[in-house]
């Protein structure tokens, strides 16, 4: 219907008076009927909508919306035709299918007897997106505040609290509706009401102040805490707002850096040594501990005054300040990389004129308050090890002239012992070799005549000088062990015992009765004609003594264990008592007697005496009438030595 039919009741000049207003009007103007079919649009509906004028009057207000919305417009659209005006918010869909956030002023007109309904409709889809940054720019302030680890106090000109975040709360341990109830001073043991309104007067001017003051918690206890604060207006209202942070963690570690900075203190003020720390920047010290009056005669002030190298000589001082710079100038280049120290000693002047030793151990640092590069040191006195040093050097000088000399009689010693051995061996061996020989003619001469008594003495007479002689020949092959000159090369043991084993059982069918094993060996580095000996001692015995076993039965093994290398010979006999085991590698000592088993009691302590000679030890077990094992050990092959590997050599006879 035309505008001008709907309001031709107005009159005329009304009519067109309000047909101006109605099509002049910003605000989108609907007039529906009851059904909700649109009776009237102005322009500006058609241009909130997107449709034509013609358009909108062939629909109704269902078009427009969605089904929610049509939900909330059939709740009241029955109480606006029953004459009550209503306010409400929707979003309309254009024609092009997007949708504009509009309000709307509903409210009944009576047209020709007629209820219709009068509805003006607003975009307010700017203000509804400003509304919802708003919302969005509070939410996350909030989050903010609520989340901070400050507490977020806001308190009236009464010093009553309007606001507080979740941090006060754990400060205080009061929830947010109690702190809402209270007042500051029920928290802040130290302030008054008055000292609180005169503070705001003072900060009206100022701004932002802080300071440290202390507050009470719920259960009475007191903690300490650190203050911003600053006045706000709010609308005609003011405010103060509090910014409170909890410094108890750091007051604890404030304390522990005082009491650790006091430790220092007394450290490096009570003892000898003197604690220093340089500016490599402006070569003058940073601090200087007290002993240096006790070390250099001069006191901390006059020290921190003096720049690097006073009071050296100036070619001195030059030098102390060039090499300082140089290592500074590594510390920087190779990366500062902390924990790398010089020692250096220096003679350093008195304040009297004399000079005093000093050992100075010191390190660059990167001083993070200016970024100058550090030395810090410690310099101690010296004189007493440098004294102490030189006494050591004379007294090492008088042992070398004494060693010297002990040694040159030692060698004369030697020289009189190899002629005493030389002539014992001369002249003990000419009357055994006599006494022997004679015996032989007497018993080949007389042979016949003698009676058989006489034979037998005669006999033991020769059998006494041969045991006699082998008796010399051992004790000299002892005593000549202990000076012989070690001449050390690989030696292959297996090789070296399979020979030794032939040398001391020459008879073939001697040989064959044996069980004679050799185990895979460690190579030996020693003295080849050494090694030779003690083998040729512990294969005889091992012979000896299981001579009676049926059959003898003897296994040479070897091994090695941690940089040793073990070598062990078992025999399956007699054996021996371990209770004796202390005297099996002395001289003279024997367990068996000359009558049951010959010998001279020297073998033992002659491979004794080379093993330990080699750097190694031998030891023996044994159970009677079980067998015996002697082992020893030697040291390795030396470093860069060749190692051999002697074979397997099987038994003479398996």
């Amino acid at each position: 219907m035309p505008v001008a039919g709907v309001l031709g009741e107005f009159g005329g000049s009304a009519e067109t008076w309000l047909e101006a207003i109605f099509e002049g009007s910003r605000d989108a103007i609907f007039l529906s009927d009851g059904e909700g079919r649109f009776l009237a649009a102005n322009r500006a509906a058609s241009a909130l909508t997107g449709y034509s004028r013609d358009e909108l009057l062939s629909m109704s207000i269902p078009d427009l919306h969605d089904a929610a919305d049509l939900h909330a417009y059939n709740s009241f659209h029955e109480r606006i035709l029953a004459g009550e005006a209503m306010l409400s918010k929707a979003a309309i869909r254009r024609k092009d299918g997007t949708k504009v956030e509009t309000e709307f002023s509903n409210r009944p007109l009576s047209v020709g007897g007629v209820t219709c309904i009068h509805t003006t409709a607003r975009d307010v889809s700017e203000r509804v997106r400003a509304e919802k940054v708003v919302r969005e720019s509070e939410a996350r302030f909030r989050t903010l505040v609520e989340q901070a680890g400050e507490g977020f106090e806001l308190l009236d000109g009464e010093g009553r609290y309007v606001a507080v975040n979740l941090e006060t709360c754990r400060q205080t341990g009061y929830t947010q509706e109690e702190l809402l109830g209270m007042t500051i001073f029920d928290v802040a043991p130290n302030l008054t009401p008055e000292r609180f309104r005169a503070d705001s007067a003072a900060r009206r001017k100022v701004g932002i102040t802080t300071f440290q003051t202390v507050h009470r918690r719920k259960d009475g206890t007191l903690f300490p805490v650190e203050i911003k604060i600053s006045i706000l207006r709010i609308g005609a209202e003011e405010r103060t707002l509090s910014l409170v942070h909890d410094v108890t963690e750091r007051r604890k570690a404030e304390e522990v850096a005082r009491k650790a900075a006091e430790r220092y203190r007394i450290l490096t003020e009570n003892v000898k040594d003197v604690a220093w720390v340089l500016d490599t920047e402006t070569m003058s010290y940073r601090y200087v501990s007290p002993a240096i009056e006790r070390l250099l005669g001069y006191p901390v002030e006059e020290v921190l005054r003096m720049p690097l190298g006073q009071p050296f000589q100036p070619e001195v001082g030059e030098r102390l300040r060039a090499s300082t710079r140089k290592r500074a100038a590594e510390f920087v280049a190779g990366g500062e990389k902390p924990g790398v120290f010089y020692t250096d000693e220096l003679s350093q002047p008195h304040r009297d004129g004399s000079f005093v030793w000093t050992e100075i151990v010191s390190g660059y640092y990167r001083n993070p308050e200016n970024g100058h590069v550090e030395l810090r040191g410690v310099t101690r006195d010296i004189a007493e090890r440098r004294r102490a040093d030189e006494e050591i050097r004379r007294l090492n000088e008088s042992l070398e002239e004494k060693v010297a000399e002990r040694t040159a009689q030692l060698e004369a010693v030697n020289r009189e012992l190899e002629l005493f051995s030389s002539s014992v061996s001369h002249d003990l061996r000419a009357p055994l070799r006599a006494i022997d020989g004679f015996s032989r003619r007497v018993s080949e001469r007389a042979g016949q005549a003698l009676d058989p008594e006489s034979q037998r003495l005669l006999g033991v007479v020769r059998q006494n000088a041969v045991r006699m002689k082998r008796l010399v020949d051992d004790l000299l092959a002892f005593s000549r062990t202990s000076r012989a000159e070690v001449r050390k090369s690989a030696v292959p043991m297996g090789e070296l015992v399979r020979h030794v084993f032939e040398e001391v059982v020459q008879d073939v069918s001697e040989r064959e009765r044996v069980v004679f094993a050799v185990r895979d060996l460690p190579a030996a580095w020693g003295d080849p004609s050494l090694l030779r000996q003690v083998w040729t001692n512990l294969v005889s015995n091992a012979v000896k003594f299981s001579a009676r076993s049926d059959p003898p039965r003897i296994e040479v093994t070897g091994s090695t264990d941690g940089g040793q290398s073990v070598y062990a010979i078992r025999d399956n006999g007699v054996g021996f008592d371990m209770a004796n085991s202390a005297k099996l590698f002395g001289v003279f000592k024997r367990l068996h007697g000359a009558a049951e088993f010959e010998g001279t009691g020297v073998g033992l302590a002659l491979v004794q005496r080379i093993v330990a000679r080699h750097g190694g030890r031998v030891w023996g077990e044994g159970t009677v009438g079980a067998g015996a094992v002697f082992s020893f050990s030697l040291p390795g092959p030396d470093r860069g030595e060749p190692v051999l590997r002697s074979g397997t050599f099987p038994a003479f006879r398996s």
